[in-house]
């Protein structure tokens, strides 16, 4: 996975965008993999030093990796 850009999405102040690429070392099988889309947000709270800061899943997407997707 490589990361293109995170920031502010183009003409809306108020959205953040992310833009990256998932490249297999060779191509896979249609139909075998999928790629999971998390985002997350952190909850304002206090938590000890040293550990993740307690987060919730506020958006997910699977998207299957077709026989579209694999041809290059």
């Amino acid at each position: 996975m490589t990361q293109l850009y995170e920031g502010q999405a183009l003409f809306q102040k108020d959205l953040g965008l992310w833009a990256g690429s998932v490249t297999f070392t060779t191509a896979p099988a249609p139909d075998a993999y999928r790629l999971l889309i998390e985002e997350f947000e952190y909850i304002s709270a206090t938590y000890a030093e040293n550990r993740r800061a307690p987060s919730r899943l506020i958006y997910a997407e699977i998207i299957e990796i077709d026989a579209a997707m694999v041809q290059g």
